[in-house]
């Protein structure tokens, strides 16, 4: 179960300083990120690490509560992500 708040902690380092990165700055996420922001669980699951697989609830509390909604993206628009965008 998780608390409200403690998920944080429970957040890889590298996952959660990315998502703040993109947040604040707008930097490029990697595939899981991506997949995560995009509300894409298939390929979120595909992309992950086992630390970040066993975060999986955690990194989306954090992204539902903690960063704005426009940084919550629909599937496929991968430029906002700041990604080219691919065919």
């Amino acid at each position: 179960m998780i608390v409200s708040g403690n998920y944080v902690n429970s957040i890889p380092h590298r996952i959660k300083d990315a998502l703040d990165r993109y947040a604040k700055e707008g930097c490029p996420t990697g595939d899981f990120l991506r997949a995560v922001l995009e509300n894409n669980l298939h390929d979120a699951v595909g992309h992950a690490h086992s630390d970040s697989y066993a975060a999986l609830a955690e990194i989306c509390c954090y992204v539902y509560n903690d960063l704005p909604a426009r940084h919550r993206r629909r599937p496929g628009n991968c430029h906002s992500l700041g990604r080219d965008q691919h065919p």
